[in-house]
């Protein structure tokens, strides 16, 4: 059954991402914010290569639209990271994380519960 709402959830952002591009652009913060919930599904699927490839491509629309150190940027960079880290891909990861890291430190604080946990991501993702 979960895999059957996944599926099912897979779809609608589709057809969202679709209409979204259609009335907004690409690059608008809603399609893009979309496109991340699509690389979260993709990723549960165990879809891998296709959620990193969603999540570059958002990456890629944020920083232009947003900027790098924009806050959506950075959570988009550490659920990449995520990916990544649980793939075993953690040399990928650590940068991602260490991005978030920083720009959330920069722009949230030290103390603030995303730079800890982005921080605790990266000791937590070591070979």
């Amino acid at each position: 059954m979960r895999c059957a709402k996944l599926e099912e959830a897979g779809r609608i952002l589709k057809e969202v991402i679709a209409g979204e591009t259609a009335a907004l652009g690409a690059n608008h913060e809603s399609t893009l914010m979309t496109k991340g919930g699509y690389a979260i599904v993709l990723g549960q699927q165990g879809k891998l290569d296709e959620a990193e490839q969603m999540y570059r491509e958002v990456i890629e629309g944020q920083t232009a639209a947003l900027g790098a150190g924009h806050t959506s940027t950075l959570h988009t960079k550490f659920n990449l990271g995520n990916l990544l880290c649980n793939a075993g891909d953690k040399s990928g990861a650590q940068p991602l994380y260490e991005e978030a890291a920083v720009g959330w430190a920069a722009a949230l604080g030290e103390g603030h519960e995303d730079t800890i946990d982005a921080r605790q991501a990266a000791a937590d993702c070591t070979d």
